[in-house]
């Protein structure tokens, strides 16, 4: 009997404690010829389509539950750039400004540009 007391204890100590907030920055490209108007509605069905940072604040917001229960939350920043020096001071400044990730949808070039920074 004196287990379930004690587990019960340890979780009210648990959800009784602050979560930790990490931040979480998503670069992206100002103007994405991908997501033009006629671009996405000539798109095949079953693939994906639309911004990254939807398909990344729905992952956010399924992940809750599992995050809740670890005691750690997510914060996400996202930031258009408009070309590789761009990303690169962008991720500068998301790493100054205590950046946990730093997740991209940008082409290649930018990307290792970011993360030379």
């Amino acid at each position: 009997m004196r287990l379930p007391v004690t587990a019960a204890l340890l979780t009210l100590a648990a959800t009784a404690a602050p979560a930790a907030t990490f931040k979480l920055t998503l670069l992206v490209p100002a103007d994405d010829p991908r997501l033009e108007r006629s671009r996405l509605d000539r798109a095949a069905l079953g693939h994906p389509t639309g911004p990254a940072a939807d398909a990344l604040k729905l992952a956010l917001t399924d992940a809750k539950l599992e995050l809740d229960a670890a005691g750690a939350a997510l914060q996400l920043e996202v930031l258009e750039v408009a070309d590789a020096a761009a990303a690169k001071a962008a991720a500068a400044k998301a790493e100054a400004a205590g950046a946990a990730a730093l997740v991209t949808d940008l082409p290649a070039a930018w990307t290792l540009a970011a993360a030379d920074a």
